[in-house]
């Protein structure tokens, strides 16, 4: 008897192995005007007039391009950054609220930190 025929090639190309799991992105919603109790933090006593803290920065057309940036400030002095990403939600680093968020204040679009002010 003759030999049965090869085996036809697949119609399509195996799939490749799946791909893993992204990294788990833990994140904490806050709503507007929500707190809890906390000691002010500070990155750096900001002063004014103390010289450029900016290398090879350019102006900005100010506040357009800044429309989106957040400043989180406790008890007057900023502690972290975020950038507006909704018309109700900042996002911004997880530390900056390892000590919960009440008195936590967010300003907007804020260009020089010497004009924040309580109506900010």
């Amino acid at each position: 008897p003759p030999d049965p025929p090869p085996p036809s090639p697949p119609l399509l190309p195996p799939l490749p192995p799946p791909a893993p799991p992204p990294p788990t992105l833990n994140c904490t919603a806050i709503p507007p005007g929500s707190s809890a109790n906390r000691a002010a933090p500070r990155l750096a006593d900001i002063e004014p007039n103390s010289g450029s803290r900016i290398v090879g920065g350019e102006p900005v057309d100010y506040p357009r391009e800044l429309q989106f940036q957040a400043l989180l400030m406790y008890s007057g002095s900023a502690f972290c950054g975020g950038s507006l990403i909704s018309p109700e939600w900042v996002l911004t680093a997880a530390h900056c609220f390892d000590r919960g968020t009440n008195g936590v204040i967010v300003a907007i679009g804020v260009h020089r930190l010497s004009t924040v002010d309580s109506d900010t």
